[in-house]
C-alpha cells in the first residue's frame, strides 16, 4: 500500500524566493559577522599579550630576586652611558635627544653583554 502518491510527470523544481524578513536577517548576519570576527581576533591578540606580559613579569621577578653577582655594576654602566647620551643631547634636535641616549645605552649594553649582543645582531631567531 503506497502512503504517498506518485509525483506528476510534468513537475518542475522552483527555488524558494526569500522574503523581506529573511533578507533583512541575512544582511544583519553578514554585516555583524565581520565585526564579530574582528573582535575575536583582537580578543585573542590582547589575551596572549597579557599572558606574555604576566610571564615576563614573573620571570623578571625571579631574576631580580636572586641577581647574578655582576648584575648591578653592568646595570650601572648601561644607566650611566644612557644618562651621558641624555646630557650630551640636551640642546640638540628631537632626533639627537632620542638617538644619543638610546645609542649610548645600547653601546653600554653591548659592552656589558657581548654574547647576547651578537645573538641579537645576527637575528637568527627571527
Amino acid at each position: 500500500l503506497p502512503i504517498y502518491t506518485a509525483p506528476p510527470l510534468q513537475s518542475k523544481y522552483v527555488d524558494e524566493q526569500p522574503g523581506h524578513l529573511q533578507m533583512g536577517f541575512a544582511s544583519i548576519r553578514t554585516t555583524t559577522a565581520r565585526y564579530i570576527g574582528w573582535c575575536k581576533g583582537v580578543y585573542v591578540f590582547v589575551k596572549y599579550g597579557i599572558m606574555d606580559t604576566v610571564q615576563f613579569g614573573k620571570d623578571a621577578y625571579v631574576y631580580l630576586k636572586n641577581p647574578p653577582r655582576d648584575f648591578l655594576p653592568k646595570i650601572g654602566v648601561i644607566t650611566v652611558s644612557g644618562l651621558a647620551g641624555f646630557i650630551s643631547a640636551r640642546k640638540g634636535s628631537r632626533f639627537k635627544r632620542i638617538a644619543y641616549p638610546l645609542g649610548l645605552a645600547t653601546l653600554g649594553a653591548t659592552v656589558c653583554y657581548p654574547v647576547q649582543s651578537v645573538i641579537i645582531a645576527k637575528c637568527d631567531n627571527v
